[in-house]
């Protein structure tokens, strides 16, 4: 009695936890991320800066990134009071779903295209440098949101509401269509990472001309990929 009365307290205390978590810092991470991309959207959207393709990309990665955090991360904090309506509601579900998945997918391969970009704006390769031009980056966003815009549509089959025995109320159906919604998981995150090395290099190569001067411009790049970091949240 007294061994099975402890740990109805422990599961209890242990709940007790997990909603305070997800209340208080769901709440912080809210904020964070929604001031960090206002923040990279304001300063990106600046006149110097909107007619860099680079800086352009990080713009709408940020507003994307802003999206992702909105229907993502409302709706934690929200059920701890009960408040929490894509459990019940099968369209509110769904399409928080779409909006997520397809905000996150959208946001990370936009900064995919950016550091490709900054790789070809620094190339050695006059011919590639030529190819680094705003017109070629909103190429490139277009047919990334047209692509994640059709292979998040199926969100709206594999995710339903009033769910039982799952993590959430509203969650992938069956396992077969976990299985399907698995299909999207091609992570962007480390494509950029062969070209990050050989501007690095590059930049050894050509010896530090600009030693101890401050790109005020890859500073602001790097900017918006803090909430970014901040959003990776599970299903």
């Amino acid at each position: 009695q007294m061994s099975s009365t402890s740990d109805a307290d422990l599961i209890a205390a242990l709940n007790n936890a997990s909603t305070q978590l997800n209340r208080y810092f769901g709440i912080f991470i809210i904020i964070f991320g929604i001031v960090g991309n206002t923040i990279n959207t304001c300063v990106l959207s600046q006149r110097p800066l909107r007619s860099n393709p680079c800086a352009w990309l990080f713009l709408t990665s940020s507003i994307a990134n802003g999206i992702g955090i909105l229907s993502g991360l409302t709706s934690r904090p929200l059920s701890t009071w009960s408040l929490d309506l894509t459990n019940t509601n099968q369209f509110l579900c769904k399409l928080r779903a779409f909006l997520l998945f397809n905000a996150i997918t959208i946001g990370s391969w936009l900064i995919m295209l950016a550091t490709v970009d900054r790789w070809l704006s620094s190339n050695i390769d006059a011919n590639k440098r030529r190819r680094s031009t705003l017109k070629n980056a909103q190429i490139g966003a277009i047919v990334i949101v047209i692509v994640s815009t059709l292979i998040e549509t199926q969100q709206l089959y594999c995710f339903e509401a009033n769910l039982t025995n799952t993590p959430l109320k509203c969650y992938t159906r069956s396992v077969s269509a976990d299985q399907v919604d698995n299909i999207r998981e091609i992570r962007p995150e480390r494509i950029p990472i062969p070209f990050a090395i050989d501007e690095v290099r590059k930049s050894h190569a050509q010896g530090f001309e600009r030693r101890g001067r401050c790109d005020k411009t890859h500073v602001l790049m790097v900017l918006p990929t803090i909430p970014k970091i901040m959003m990776k949240i599970p299903k």
